[in-house]
């Protein structure tokens, strides 16, 4: 789908379908010519010729082209003499001023609203991918998955291959998360460092990482960005929901490695420590009668 939008915006496909359509206007317009058609007819016929032009292909140039050789056209196949630019009669000039000032007119009005309904459609389109790629990274658990659903994403939004190369934290390379659009599935390879420099060449690369961490980097072919600043845009807006996402996990990693003690520790059975450290402490148990020493003064008192 893309290739084809590609070859659709290409330069010569353009010139091709502005030249195709100007054609087909003027045998349209010699048809209505025999029919008996006044040059008033046929000028609005070339107008709408300039519209059609203006609403097919991409931008400004292609309209005002078309408005010029319409002129040309009309001149030489509708005007007297005849299959020729020579013009006798003045009056024809007053008519090709307002028909190329329409045509213009008619060319920039209908690019600008092209320009904004596409801009439109672009802006609803990036919130719709970036709602869809957050849902699935808020739903993935792991760096494993996170890395899958990310390279998956990317891969479909520039439809290419598409690898991520993440990071432990020691900043040191540890997987390749590989997806291939013909399989439809990640593949998971490891990575040593002396590899990275080799894939990395002729690539686009995308690097998911903030002012703290590095998590990894994303890459693709080069060849499969276009001048488009858009793209650029929906490239870096994706990257960080992923390093929000690599970020959640490996918080969570972290947290698995510590000890929680949960309570005041009452369920805790500390009893062999505590009689290593005192082994002649008194038992309740002990039965044996204790002899009680009364001082002599005691004894006189009490005999008193």
């Amino acid at each position: 789908m893309k290739i084809k939008n590609r070859l659709w915006n290409s330069i010569p496909t353009q010139i091709a379908i502005t030249a195709l359509v100007i054609s087909a206007v003027t045998l349209i317009a010699l048809a209505f010519r025999q029919l008996g058609f006044s040059e008033i007819s046929i000028a609005v016929v070339y107008t709408l010729c300039v519209l059609i032009i203006a609403r097919v292909t991409r931008g400004y140039v292609y309209g005002l082209i078309a408005s010029v050789v319409n002129i040309l056209c009309f001149n030489y196949f509708f005007t007297e003499p005849y299959y020729t630019l020579h013009v006798y009669n003045k009056n024809y000039f007053t008519a090709f001023i307002v028909m190329l000032l329409a045509s213009f007119l008619t060319s920039t009005l209908t690019s600008k609203i092209l320009d904004s309904s596409t801009a439109a459609s672009k802006s609803e389109e990036l919130t719709r991918m970036l709602y869809q790629i957050t849902s699935s990274l808020a739903k993935a658990s792991g760096v494993t998955e996170v890395a899958s659903v990310s390279v998956r994403c990317i891969s479909n939004l520039m439809d290419c291959n598409t690898c991520f190369i993440t990071l432990d934290e020691n900043e040191v390379p540890n997987n390749e998360y590989d997806y291939s659009i013909s399989e439809h599935k990640v593949n998971v390879f490891a990575l040593s460092s002396a590899k990275i420099d080799d894939k990395l060449e002729d690539k686009f690369i995308l690097p998911i990482a903030n002012q703290a961490n590095k998590y990894g980097v994303i890459y693709f072919p080069e060849k499969s960005i276009t001048a488009e600043n858009d793209q650029i845009k929906q490239l870096h807006s994706i990257s960080v929901q992923i390093c929000v996402a690599m970020e959640r996990e490996r918080l969570t990693e972290e947290k698995k490695k510590i000890e929680i003690v949960d309570g005041d520790g009452s369920n805790l059975d500390i009893s062999e420590v505590y009689d290593h450290l005192n082994p002649a402490k008194p038992k309740a148990s002990d039965d044996k009668p204790k002899n009680i020493v009364v001082p002599e003064e005691h004894k006189n008192v009490n005999k008193k």
